[in-house]
Protein backbone atom coordinates (compact mmCIF):
# COMPACT_ATOMS: atom_id res chain seq x y z
CA UNK A 1 0.00 0.00 0.00
CA UNK A 2 1.22 3.62 -1.02
CA UNK A 3 1.52 5.54 2.33
CA UNK A 4 -0.49 8.46 1.40
CA UNK A 5 1.01 10.79 4.10
CA UNK A 6 4.22 10.80 1.85
CA UNK A 7 4.99 14.25 0.41
CA UNK A 8 4.16 14.82 -3.24
CA UNK A 9 7.76 14.28 -5.46
CA UNK A 10 8.23 17.62 -6.07
CA UNK A 11 7.54 19.07 -2.41
CA UNK A 12 10.47 16.39 -1.58
CA UNK A 13 13.09 18.57 0.66
CA UNK A 14 15.91 17.38 -1.28
CA UNK A 15 17.08 19.95 -4.26
CA UNK A 16 17.56 19.03 -7.57
CA UNK A 17 20.98 18.24 -9.45
CA UNK A 18 20.44 17.71 -12.60
CA UNK A 19 18.04 17.52 -15.01
CA UNK A 20 16.89 13.84 -16.86
CA UNK A 21 16.99 13.20 -20.10
CA UNK A 22 13.96 11.61 -21.90
CA UNK A 23 13.72 8.45 -21.30
CA UNK A 24 15.79 5.14 -23.45
CA UNK A 25 16.11 1.70 -22.96
CA UNK A 26 19.15 -0.57 -24.85
CA UNK A 27 16.58 -3.31 -24.82
CA UNK A 28 14.05 -3.29 -22.06
CA UNK A 29 12.55 -5.78 -19.69
CA UNK A 30 9.09 -5.67 -17.95
CA UNK A 31 8.25 -5.37 -14.72
CA UNK A 32 4.55 -5.00 -14.53
CA UNK A 33 3.93 -1.04 -15.73
CA UNK A 34 7.20 -0.41 -13.68
CA UNK A 35 10.96 1.43 -15.09
CA UNK A 36 13.94 -0.26 -13.65
CA UNK A 37 16.46 1.89 -12.23
CA UNK A 38 19.73 0.84 -11.26
CA UNK A 39 21.06 2.74 -8.23
CA UNK A 40 24.65 2.56 -7.00
CA UNK A 41 24.54 4.49 -4.02
CA UNK A 42 21.22 5.34 -2.69
CA UNK A 43 17.94 6.35 -3.73
CA UNK A 44 17.59 10.49 -2.67
CA UNK A 45 20.13 10.55 -5.91
CA UNK A 46 17.22 8.87 -8.01
CA UNK A 47 14.49 11.41 -6.52
CA UNK A 48 16.92 14.13 -7.24
CA UNK A 49 17.39 13.12 -10.93
CA UNK A 50 13.80 12.47 -12.16
CA UNK A 51 12.51 15.69 -10.05
CA UNK A 52 11.68 17.30 -13.24
CA UNK A 53 8.94 14.92 -13.82
CA UNK A 54 7.29 16.14 -10.71
CA UNK A 55 7.29 20.08 -12.00
CA UNK A 56 5.19 18.88 -14.70
CA UNK A 57 1.76 19.28 -13.94
CA UNK A 58 -0.25 16.27 -13.27
CA UNK A 59 -1.06 13.29 -10.50
CA UNK A 60 1.34 13.51 -8.04
CA UNK A 61 4.58 11.21 -7.65
CA UNK A 62 5.56 9.83 -4.80
CA UNK A 63 7.85 7.56 -3.27
CA UNK A 64 6.23 4.00 -1.55
CA UNK A 65 8.83 3.65 1.79
CA UNK A 66 11.15 0.56 2.02
CA UNK A 67 9.84 -0.83 -1.44
CA UNK A 68 12.48 0.93 -3.72
CA UNK A 69 9.61 2.62 -6.56
CA UNK A 70 7.45 5.76 -7.08
CA UNK A 71 3.98 5.75 -8.18
CA UNK A 72 2.18 7.59 -10.28
CA UNK A 73 -1.28 7.41 -7.63
CA UNK A 74 -1.23 3.66 -6.93
CA UNK A 75 0.11 2.22 -10.27
CA UNK A 76 4.22 2.11 -10.08
CA UNK A 77 6.09 3.72 -12.52
CA UNK A 78 9.84 3.03 -11.16
CA UNK A 79 11.59 0.35 -9.41
CA UNK A 80 15.47 0.32 -8.31
CA UNK A 81 17.84 -1.82 -7.24
CA UNK A 82 21.27 -1.66 -5.88
CA UNK A 83 23.45 -3.18 -8.26
CA UNK A 84 26.86 -1.36 -9.81
CA UNK A 85 25.08 -0.50 -13.39
CA UNK A 86 24.23 3.10 -13.29
CA UNK A 87 21.30 2.95 -16.34
CA UNK A 88 18.08 3.35 -16.88
CA UNK A 89 16.34 0.41 -18.84
CA UNK A 90 12.83 1.09 -20.34
CA UNK A 91 10.36 -1.84 -21.98
CA UNK A 92 9.77 0.68 -25.33
CA UNK A 93 6.68 -1.64 -25.73
CA UNK A 94 5.36 -1.52 -22.67
CA UNK A 95 2.20 0.47 -22.51
CA UNK A 96 0.31 0.32 -19.10
CA UNK A 97 -1.81 3.39 -17.92
CA UNK A 98 0.70 4.78 -15.46
CA UNK A 99 3.53 4.28 -18.17
CA UNK A 100 1.59 6.60 -20.52
CA UNK A 101 1.02 8.96 -17.79
CA UNK A 102 4.48 9.46 -17.56
CA UNK A 103 5.42 9.51 -20.97
CA UNK A 104 2.93 12.39 -21.08
CA UNK A 105 4.55 13.81 -18.41
CA UNK A 106 8.32 13.43 -19.25
CA UNK A 107 7.66 13.41 -23.53
CA UNK A 108 7.81 10.86 -26.31
CA UNK A 109 10.01 7.88 -26.10
CA UNK A 110 12.90 7.78 -28.06
CA UNK A 111 15.17 5.35 -29.80
CA UNK A 112 16.56 3.04 -28.02
CA UNK A 113 19.97 3.59 -26.61
CA UNK A 114 21.79 3.61 -22.80
CA UNK A 115 21.68 6.45 -20.60
CA UNK A 116 23.25 7.33 -17.84
CA UNK A 117 22.61 9.15 -14.70
CA UNK A 118 24.89 11.11 -13.02
CA UNK A 119 24.72 9.01 -9.30
CA UNK A 120 27.42 9.28 -8.74
CA UNK A 121 27.94 12.93 -7.80
CA UNK A 122 28.24 14.48 -4.60
CA UNK A 123 25.50 16.47 -3.66
CA UNK A 124 26.78 20.27 -4.36
CA UNK A 125 24.74 23.23 -2.72
CA UNK A 126 26.05 25.54 -5.28
CA UNK A 127 24.69 23.92 -7.69
CA UNK A 128 21.37 23.12 -6.16
CA UNK A 129 20.63 26.73 -5.23
CA UNK A 130 21.56 27.48 -8.95
CA UNK A 131 19.17 24.69 -10.16
CA UNK A 132 16.34 26.31 -7.66
CA UNK A 133 17.37 29.82 -9.33
CA UNK A 134 16.56 28.53 -12.86
CA UNK A 135 12.88 27.65 -11.78
CA UNK A 136 12.17 31.88 -11.57
CA UNK A 137 11.94 33.37 -14.34
CA UNK A 138 13.08 36.98 -14.03
CA UNK A 139 13.72 39.39 -16.96
CA UNK A 140 14.06 43.61 -16.22
CA UNK A 141 11.60 44.71 -14.69
CA UNK A 142 9.88 41.42 -13.43
CA UNK A 143 12.13 40.62 -10.12
CA UNK A 144 9.37 40.50 -8.29
CA UNK A 145 9.31 36.16 -8.22
CA UNK A 146 13.27 36.11 -7.67
CA UNK A 147 13.06 38.99 -4.84
CA UNK A 148 10.69 36.58 -2.78
CA UNK A 149 12.51 33.38 -3.13
CA UNK A 150 15.49 35.43 -2.13
CA UNK A 151 13.59 36.76 1.18
CA UNK A 152 12.85 33.23 1.78
CA UNK A 153 16.16 32.17 1.70
CA UNK A 154 17.52 35.03 3.81
CA UNK A 155 14.50 33.99 6.29
CA UNK A 156 15.82 30.48 6.35
CA UNK A 157 19.32 32.13 7.15
CA UNK A 158 18.42 33.95 9.87
CA UNK A 159 19.55 37.30 8.42
CA UNK A 160 17.15 40.45 8.76
CA UNK A 161 16.67 42.04 5.24
CA UNK A 162 14.62 45.10 3.53
CA UNK A 163 13.48 45.76 0.21
CA UNK A 164 13.24 49.33 -0.95
CA UNK A 165 10.36 51.19 -2.93
CA UNK A 166 12.51 50.39 -6.60
CA UNK A 167 12.67 46.46 -5.38
CA UNK A 168 16.15 45.57 -4.25
CA UNK A 169 16.44 43.00 -1.41
CA UNK A 170 18.98 44.58 1.00
CA UNK A 171 20.77 42.90 4.16
CA UNK A 172 23.32 45.03 6.63
CA UNK A 173 25.61 42.88 7.67
CA UNK A 174 27.27 44.77 11.16
CA UNK A 175 31.28 45.22 11.35
CA UNK A 176 33.39 45.47 14.23
CA UNK A 177 34.10 48.79 14.01
CA UNK A 178 30.61 50.34 13.59
CA UNK A 179 32.58 53.68 12.71
CA UNK A 180 34.23 51.86 10.10
CA UNK A 181 32.63 53.12 5.97
CA UNK A 182 30.35 50.06 4.63
CA UNK A 183 31.52 47.96 1.78
CA UNK A 184 28.41 46.98 -0.81
CA UNK A 185 28.35 43.75 -2.38
CA UNK A 186 25.93 43.73 -5.15
CA UNK A 187 24.27 41.01 -7.22
CA UNK A 188 22.15 42.10 -9.86
CA UNK A 189 18.92 39.73 -10.14
CA UNK A 190 17.86 39.98 -13.50
CA UNK A 191 18.34 38.34 -16.78
CA UNK A 192 18.17 39.51 -20.41
CA UNK A 193 15.22 39.00 -22.29
CA UNK A 194 12.67 39.83 -24.31
CA UNK A 195 9.91 42.54 -24.32
CA UNK A 196 6.61 42.98 -26.31
CA UNK A 197 6.29 45.53 -28.32
CA UNK A 198 2.95 45.17 -30.41
CA UNK A 199 0.65 42.16 -30.61
CA UNK A 200 -1.01 41.47 -33.92
CA UNK A 201 -4.16 40.82 -34.87
CA UNK A 202 -3.75 36.77 -35.28
CA UNK A 203 -1.99 37.38 -31.68
CA UNK A 204 1.33 36.44 -32.80
CA UNK A 205 3.98 39.02 -30.28
CA UNK A 206 6.76 41.25 -31.92
CA UNK A 207 9.37 41.99 -29.73
CA UNK A 208 12.41 43.30 -29.42
CA UNK A 209 15.43 42.95 -26.80
CA UNK A 210 15.50 43.67 -23.18
CA UNK A 211 19.36 43.84 -22.13
CA UNK A 212 21.82 43.10 -24.38
CA UNK A 213 20.04 40.00 -26.26
CA UNK A 214 20.24 38.78 -30.03
CA UNK A 215 18.33 36.80 -31.75
CA UNK A 216 20.67 34.66 -33.06
CA UNK A 217 21.47 33.55 -29.56
CA UNK A 218 18.21 31.95 -29.28
CA UNK A 219 16.65 30.10 -32.15
CA UNK A 220 13.23 29.05 -32.24
CA UNK A 221 12.56 28.13 -28.86
CA UNK A 222 10.30 27.72 -26.35
CA UNK A 223 9.68 30.77 -23.89
CA UNK A 224 7.51 32.30 -20.86
CA UNK A 225 5.99 35.49 -21.39
CA UNK A 226 6.04 37.20 -17.66
CA UNK A 227 3.10 39.55 -18.03
CA UNK A 228 0.86 40.55 -15.35
CA UNK A 229 -0.75 37.36 -15.24
CA UNK A 230 -0.01 34.01 -15.01
CA UNK A 231 3.12 32.75 -17.22
CA UNK A 232 2.15 32.34 -20.45
CA UNK A 233 3.98 29.59 -23.12
CA UNK A 234 4.62 30.62 -26.88
CA UNK A 235 7.47 29.47 -28.80
CA UNK A 236 9.64 31.89 -30.93
CA UNK A 237 9.15 32.06 -34.74
CA UNK A 238 11.48 33.40 -37.24
CA UNK A 239 9.90 32.38 -40.21
CA UNK A 240 10.09 29.53 -42.92
CA UNK A 241 13.06 28.37 -44.66
CA UNK A 242 11.40 27.39 -47.64
CA UNK A 243 11.71 30.73 -49.36
CA UNK A 244 14.50 31.85 -51.96
CA UNK A 245 17.66 33.30 -50.29
CA UNK A 246 16.86 31.48 -46.60
CA UNK A 247 20.24 30.33 -46.48
CA UNK A 248 21.36 34.28 -46.73
CA UNK A 249 18.73 35.19 -44.30
CA UNK A 250 19.96 38.01 -41.32
CA UNK A 251 17.80 37.59 -38.54
CA UNK A 252 16.84 40.68 -36.47
CA UNK A 253 14.43 41.30 -34.07
CA UNK A 254 12.16 42.73 -36.78
CA UNK A 255 11.60 39.39 -38.33
CA UNK A 256 11.09 37.40 -34.89
CA UNK A 257 7.93 36.84 -33.78
CA UNK A 258 6.24 34.87 -30.46
CA UNK A 259 3.08 32.05 -31.20
CA UNK A 260 1.13 31.30 -28.30
CA UNK A 261 -1.61 29.94 -29.97
CA UNK A 262 -4.07 32.37 -28.52
CA UNK A 263 -6.33 35.80 -29.80
CA UNK A 264 -5.34 39.29 -28.90
CA UNK A 265 -8.54 39.05 -26.74
CA UNK A 266 -6.85 36.06 -24.99
CA UNK A 267 -3.46 37.32 -24.47
CA UNK A 268 -5.45 40.72 -22.71
CA UNK A 269 -7.44 38.33 -20.68
CA UNK A 270 -4.03 36.81 -19.08
CA UNK A 271 -2.20 39.60 -18.82
CA UNK A 272 -0.35 40.14 -21.46
CA UNK A 273 -0.02 43.68 -23.31
CA UNK A 274 3.38 45.60 -24.69
CA UNK A 275 5.99 45.61 -21.81
CA UNK A 276 5.35 42.16 -20.95
CA UNK A 277 8.72 40.55 -21.09
CA UNK A 278 9.40 36.83 -22.05
CA UNK A 279 12.32 34.92 -21.46
CA UNK A 280 13.44 30.95 -22.54
CA UNK A 281 11.09 28.08 -20.98
CA UNK A 282 12.38 26.44 -17.74
CA UNK A 283 12.98 22.94 -20.00
CA UNK A 284 15.70 24.80 -21.78
CA UNK A 285 17.71 26.72 -19.07
CA UNK A 286 19.40 24.01 -17.74
CA UNK A 287 21.37 23.09 -16.35
CA UNK A 288 23.44 20.59 -18.10
CA UNK A 289 26.84 18.81 -16.62
CA UNK A 290 29.62 18.25 -19.52
CA UNK A 291 32.98 17.01 -19.68
CA UNK A 292 35.12 15.16 -17.08
CA UNK A 293 32.43 14.34 -14.22
CA UNK A 294 35.34 15.08 -11.95
CA UNK A 295 35.93 18.39 -13.13
CA UNK A 296 32.58 19.34 -14.96
CA UNK A 297 31.20 22.00 -16.57
CA UNK A 298 27.83 23.54 -15.93
CA UNK A 299 26.25 25.11 -18.52
CA UNK A 300 22.29 27.14 -18.32
CA UNK A 301 20.98 30.08 -19.33
CA UNK A 302 21.53 32.41 -18.16
CA UNK A 303 24.53 32.35 -15.44
CA UNK A 304 24.31 35.90 -16.23
CA UNK A 305 23.49 36.36 -12.79
CA UNK A 306 22.31 34.06 -10.65
CA UNK A 307 25.52 32.92 -10.14
CA UNK A 308 26.11 35.73 -8.71
CA UNK A 309 23.08 35.84 -6.49
CA UNK A 310 24.12 32.18 -5.57
CA UNK A 311 27.82 33.43 -4.07
CA UNK A 312 26.03 36.24 -1.97
CA UNK A 313 23.54 33.71 -0.52
CA UNK A 314 26.29 31.49 0.44
CA UNK A 315 28.36 33.86 1.26
CA UNK A 316 25.73 35.12 4.16
CA UNK A 317 25.22 31.81 4.93
CA UNK A 318 28.63 30.93 5.66
CA UNK A 319 29.07 34.34 7.69
CA UNK A 320 26.55 33.31 10.14
CA UNK A 321 27.15 29.50 10.13
CA UNK A 322 31.01 30.42 11.53
CA UNK A 323 30.07 33.55 13.38
CA UNK A 324 32.53 35.48 11.15
CA UNK A 325 32.05 39.67 12.11
CA UNK A 326 34.01 41.53 9.45
CA UNK A 327 35.81 44.91 10.54
CA UNK A 328 33.72 47.22 8.02
CA UNK A 329 29.98 46.62 7.76
CA UNK A 330 28.66 45.55 4.50
CA UNK A 331 25.62 45.62 3.26
CA UNK A 332 24.88 42.71 0.16
CA UNK A 333 22.49 44.07 -2.30
CA UNK A 334 20.07 41.84 -4.47
CA UNK A 335 19.65 43.99 -7.45
CA UNK A 336 17.05 44.79 -10.06
CA UNK A 337 17.47 46.16 -13.99
CA UNK A 338 20.88 45.90 -14.35
CA UNK A 339 20.72 44.70 -17.93
CA UNK A 340 18.77 47.66 -18.94
CA UNK A 341 20.48 50.70 -17.23
CA UNK A 342 21.89 49.31 -13.77
CA UNK A 343 18.88 51.32 -12.00
CA UNK A 344 18.16 49.36 -9.09
CA UNK A 345 22.75 50.07 -8.41
CA UNK A 346 22.18 53.48 -8.94
CA UNK A 347 19.08 54.02 -6.15
CA UNK A 348 21.37 51.66 -3.63
CA UNK A 349 23.88 53.50 -4.06
CA UNK A 350 22.39 57.13 -3.50
CA UNK A 351 19.79 56.01 -0.54
CA UNK A 352 22.35 54.06 1.32
CA UNK A 353 25.62 55.89 0.29
CA UNK A 354 28.51 52.88 0.48
CA UNK A 355 32.33 54.23 0.17
CA UNK A 356 33.08 51.15 -1.91
CA UNK A 357 30.46 49.27 -4.02
CA UNK A 358 31.79 46.09 -5.77
CA UNK A 359 29.73 44.14 -8.20
CA UNK A 360 29.58 40.65 -8.15
CA UNK A 361 28.71 39.94 -11.82
CA UNK A 362 30.41 37.60 -14.64
CA UNK A 363 33.41 38.13 -16.76
CA UNK A 364 32.95 37.35 -19.97
CA UNK A 365 35.30 35.44 -22.94
CA UNK A 366 35.64 37.69 -26.03
CA UNK A 367 38.28 37.69 -28.72
CA UNK A 368 41.62 38.21 -27.28
CA UNK A 369 40.69 38.18 -23.41
CA UNK A 370 43.54 37.04 -21.11
CA UNK A 371 41.19 35.02 -18.44
CA UNK A 372 41.32 31.38 -18.37
CA UNK A 373 37.95 29.64 -18.08
CA UNK A 374 39.33 26.90 -14.93
CA UNK A 375 36.95 27.90 -12.35
CA UNK A 376 39.48 30.45 -10.72
CA UNK A 377 37.10 34.18 -10.44
CA UNK A 378 38.07 36.95 -12.61
CA UNK A 379 38.31 41.07 -11.65
CA UNK A 380 37.72 44.03 -13.83
CA UNK A 381 40.27 46.95 -13.72
CA UNK A 382 38.94 48.47 -16.42
CA UNK A 383 35.67 48.17 -18.08
CA UNK A 384 33.48 50.49 -21.03
CA UNK A 385 32.30 53.11 -18.45
CA UNK A 386 35.34 53.38 -16.24
CA UNK A 387 38.99 52.28 -14.49
CA UNK A 388 37.72 50.58 -11.74
CA UNK A 389 39.63 51.72 -8.23
CA UNK A 390 43.28 50.41 -8.16
CA UNK A 391 43.73 50.72 -4.38
CA UNK A 392 40.33 48.38 -4.32
CA UNK A 393 41.21 45.93 -7.09
CA UNK A 394 45.11 45.64 -5.21
CA UNK A 395 43.04 44.82 -2.25
CA UNK A 396 41.24 42.09 -3.51
CA UNK A 397 44.29 40.87 -5.46
CA UNK A 398 46.33 41.04 -2.22
CA UNK A 399 44.22 38.89 0.09
CA UNK A 400 43.24 36.37 -2.47
CA UNK A 401 47.23 35.87 -2.93
CA UNK A 402 47.36 35.40 0.70
CA UNK A 403 44.68 33.03 0.67
CA UNK A 404 45.94 30.68 -2.00
CA UNK A 405 43.13 31.97 -4.08
CA UNK A 406 43.58 32.34 -7.79
CA UNK A 407 41.91 35.82 -9.20
CA UNK A 408 42.04 37.08 -13.12
CA UNK A 409 43.13 40.59 -13.35
CA UNK A 410 40.47 41.43 -16.69
CA UNK A 411 40.09 44.82 -18.59
CA UNK A 412 36.73 45.48 -21.13
CA UNK A 413 36.17 47.66 -23.86
CA UNK A 414 32.41 46.30 -24.80
CA UNK A 415 31.18 45.61 -20.84
CA UNK A 416 29.84 47.33 -18.00
CA UNK A 417 28.69 46.54 -14.88
CA UNK A 418 26.77 47.54 -11.65
CA UNK A 419 29.65 48.96 -10.27
CA UNK A 420 30.66 50.88 -13.15
CA UNK A 421 27.54 52.13 -13.73
CA UNK A 422 27.66 53.72 -10.08
CA UNK A 423 31.08 55.39 -10.42
CA UNK A 424 29.28 57.00 -13.41
CA UNK A 425 26.99 58.70 -11.83
CA UNK A 426 28.89 59.65 -8.64
CA UNK A 427 27.16 56.87 -6.03
CA UNK A 428 29.99 55.44 -4.94
CA UNK A 429 33.65 56.50 -4.27
CA UNK A 430 35.22 53.21 -5.04
CA UNK A 431 33.76 50.88 -6.83
CA UNK A 432 35.12 47.30 -8.05
CA UNK A 433 33.42 43.74 -9.74
CA UNK A 434 34.67 40.47 -9.12
CA UNK A 435 32.98 37.32 -10.86
CA UNK A 436 32.38 34.49 -12.53
CA UNK A 437 34.56 33.82 -15.76
CA UNK A 438 31.76 32.14 -18.58
CA UNK A 439 31.98 31.59 -21.78
CA UNK A 440 28.93 32.53 -24.32
CA UNK A 441 28.33 35.29 -22.62
CA UNK A 442 24.47 36.36 -22.83
CA UNK A 443 23.48 33.14 -23.92
CA UNK A 444 23.41 29.81 -23.16
CA UNK A 445 26.65 30.32 -21.06
CA UNK A 446 29.08 28.04 -19.60
CA UNK A 447 31.47 27.79 -16.71
CA UNK A 448 33.53 25.33 -14.44
CA UNK A 449 31.28 23.69 -11.57
CA UNK A 450 34.28 24.83 -9.19
CA UNK A 451 33.64 28.22 -9.84
CA UNK A 452 30.95 28.28 -7.37
CA UNK A 453 33.38 27.07 -4.76
CA UNK A 454 35.77 29.50 -5.59
CA UNK A 455 34.33 32.47 -6.02
CA UNK A 456 32.80 31.74 -2.21
CA UNK A 457 36.18 31.38 -1.06
CA UNK A 458 37.58 34.60 -2.49
CA UNK A 459 34.02 36.79 -1.22
CA UNK A 460 34.36 35.00 2.21
CA UNK A 461 38.49 36.23 2.32
CA UNK A 462 37.55 39.56 1.39
CA UNK A 463 34.59 40.45 3.84
CA UNK A 464 36.86 38.36 6.61
CA UNK A 465 40.17 40.29 6.12
CA UNK A 466 38.96 44.27 4.06
CA UNK A 467 40.65 46.67 6.39
CA UNK A 468 39.76 49.49 4.08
Amino acid sequence: MVDRTQKPFDRLDIPPLERLPPFRGEEGRKNGDALDVAVPDDEDRVLRDVSHAARIPGPPIVRVPGEGRFEIGSAPILRFSRDPRSSINLDRESDGPALRAFRRRCGPMMAPQEVKMRVERPDHPGLALFTELLDVPCPSGREERLAALIRTKLDGLGWLHRTDSAGNVLVDVPGRDEAASVCCLAAHTDEIGMVVTRIEANGALCVDRSGGLHPWKLGETPVEIVGDGPLVSGVLSMGSTHTPGASDRRVTWEGVRILTGLTPEALSERGVRPGSTAVPARDVRGPVLLGDPEDPLIAAWCIDNRAGVVALLQLLGTLKRDAIVPLHPFLIAFTVHEEAGCHGAKVVAHRERPEAFVAVDGCPLPPGSPLVMDGTPGIRSKDTQTHYDQRLVQDWLRIASEDGIGLQPVVYDGAASDASAVYAVGGAPRVGCVGYVRENSHGYEVMPLSTFDNLLSLLVAFVRRWEG
